[in-house]
């Protein structure tokens, strides 16, 4: 049936009049598809077909249309071509309001470039695209070269000149241009093999005219945030990070005297009607800042101190400001365990460094080790720092102790460490004078001297040299008069046995001492204890470890029958 309807069409399409038009189009429940006979389709002349919406015509072999005067494709506004082959007309190709064959080339839609009919090509001309979506024929550029006139800048630069630019021409990176850079950079220079120049380097201009009470960085880096994928522990997040560089010579060993991975010249300097009230050369305004790889933990603040390190010990370095000299009239340096600062009374001059303690005790270690000294020095001479001269006579170093009363500072106790002589290559003479304040009192006075003799003189008159407590000891002697005793003390008691001793005889006794020498000078006394007037002791022997003791009655007729007390000191001396 199909076969029969087609071949009517056919018949139909064969036998119609010269400038008819026939439609092929689905009808409901005929296939409307024109498959073509072996003897081909017979159209007459000025015969139009339209193919409706859903028909198709088919067959092998050629379609024939040479005898007509136009193809019309189907057009529309980006036609829909899916399968390789198929063909159709753009009438707004490339969003320009003109038209374009459009081909699906089995991949993607292409257009089939045209040149309009009035552009008239020669030898070698290229289609060029117009503004506006024409398509022309131009000869192609001369091939004259020149080099770049323009800069690389941060915006497009559309040219004028018909001149090529060559190969291996580049045009120059604009110096003036301000970009903000977006991306990661890393700047890897060449090795240099000579010269100077820093790998980086910022020329800072001579700023005029600057927003008055701004202020206006020449360097700065912007802080942002930092987010971590995970919360597993970051051991070293760092904002700015410096290297240590490597130094090395070439050939034989040479020296480099001051070498730094962070070097800041100066503070800055005062210029033309400046005045800076704290010219800082590097500065901190805030937060802490770490020494060594773990190590302490150190902040800055001006209310409290230019440095604060907060150590296992504790320990605060907070000078009163950065800028003082040490022959300023302020502390240059204080070293504290406590962040508040006490105010210093009666100090007339200033001061380079001061310990305090918020803790018992304040104290000031040594650490020496290997074999070494730990030495404590003060120096002293006389002229400028600039041209020294000879220590002059009198001169002192001084350790002073000062109290507090509750109002007012004293310098209650001094060691002064005082020239005796002006110095020369030849005469170094100096004496140690220790000064003290006696109970009740206010004022410290002398109370004994090393001199440059080497004498030791004591200058209080109700005063002397002698033991203090703790030195001593006392022993009762057992058994007789002869017993002897132990006691291993440089002064102390002996408390003798009450035996009778009889008119004009004496006893002897010994001590046994591991504090005396055998060169020592053993002083004794008579406390108390003996019954007669005339009763004596003294020192018979002396030997390492031990003394003899005589006790004597020099009474004609009476017995000595007393518990004498003997008092006795070892004076430490030498034979040589």
């Amino acid at each position: 049936m199909k076969k029969l309807l087609s071949c009517l069409l056919f018949a139909a399409l064969a036998v119609t009049g010269f400038g008819q038009t026939q439609n092929v189009q689905a009808a409901s429940g005929v296939n409307p598809d024109i498959t073509r006979p072996a003897a081909g389709f017979n159209f007459p002349n000025a015969f139009t077909l339209n193919v409706k919406t859903g028909a198709t015509i088919s067959g092998a072999g050629s379609y024939d249309f040479s005898a007509g005067t136009k193809l019309v494709v189907p057009n529309s506004a980006a036609p829909t071509t899916t399968s390789f082959g198929w063909l159709a007309a753009d009438n707004n190709a490339w969003a320009a309001s003109r038209g374009a064959l459009q081909f699906f080339d089995g991949t993607a839609n292409t257009y089939v470039l045209a040149a309009l009919a009035s552009s008239t090509p020669a030898n070698g001309y290229i289609p060029t695209w117009q503004t506006g979506g024409t398509i022309i024929w131009t000869a192609p550029p001369s091939g004259t070269t020149a080099n770049p006139s323009a800069t690389i800048g941060l915006t497009a630069v559309n040219g004028v000149a018909s001149t090529l630019m060559a190969s291996d021409s580049a045009p120059a990176l604009s110096q003036a241009i301000a970009p903000t850079w977006t991306g990661v950079h890393i700047f890897t220079p060449a090795a240099r093999s000579s010269g100077v120049l820093p790998y980086f380097k910022i020329n800072a201009p001579a700023d005029t005219a600057l927003t008055a009470g701004t202020s206006a960085p020449g360097f700065q880096i912007a802080g942002a945030t930092r987010q971590h994928a995970s919360t597993t522990t970051v051991t070293d997040q760092d904002e700015i990070q410096i290297d240590a560089p490597t130094y090395s010579f070439a050939s034989a060993t040479g020296t480099i005297t001051n070498a730094s991975t962070l070097t800041v010249t100066a503070a800055p300097v005062v210029g033309t009607n400046a005045a800076i009230t704290n010219p800082f050369a590097l500065r901190l305004k805030a937060g802490n800042f770490g020494m060594g790889a773990t190590g302490a933990i150190a902040s800055l603040s001006q209310t409290s101190g230019l440095l604060t390190i907060n150590s296992v010990n504790g320990i605060n370095i907070r000078p009163a400001n950065g800028i003082t000299s040490i022959a300023g009239a302020t502390t240059d340096l204080v070293i504290s365990d406590s962040a508040a600062t006490p105010t210093w009374q009666g100090i007339a001059t200033g001061h380079a460094l001061e310990l305090q303690s918020n803790a018992a005790s304040s104290r000031l270690a040594l650490l020496s080790v290997n074999g070494g000294d730990s030495v404590i020095e003060g120096e002293a001479c006389g002229g400028t720092y600039g041209a020294l001269t000879a220590t002059p006579t009198t001169t002192r170093t001084r350790i002073i102790y000062r109290t507090y009363g509750g109002s007012t500072w004293v310098a209650a106790a001094n060691i002064f460490l005082t020239t005796t002589q002006a110095q020369t290559e030849s005469a170094r003479g100096t004496q140690i004078n220790f000064s003290t304040t006696p109970n009740n009192a206010i004022a410290a006075a002398g109370v004994l001297t090393l001199d440059q003799d080497g004498s030791v003189k004591a200058l209080v008159p109700t005063g002397g040299l002698g033991y203090a407590t703790g030195a001593g000891g006392a022993v009762t002697q057992a058994t007789n008069r002869t017993t002897g005793v132990t006691l291993n003390t440089v002064t102390g008691a002996i408390t003798t046995n009450n035996t009778s001793l009889a008119a004009l005889a004496a006893a002897s006794f010994t001590v046994t001492d591991s504090a005396v020498a055998v060169t020592d000078t053993i002083v004794l006394s008579i406390r108390s204890g003996q019954t007669n007037a005339q009763t004596m002791v003294y020192v018979t022997t002396v030997a390492a470890g031990s003394f003899q003791i005589t006790v004597n009655n020099g009474n004609a007729v009476t017995a000595e029958t007393g518990t004498i007390i003997i008092n006795f000191a070892v004076i430490k001396a030498v034979s040589s």
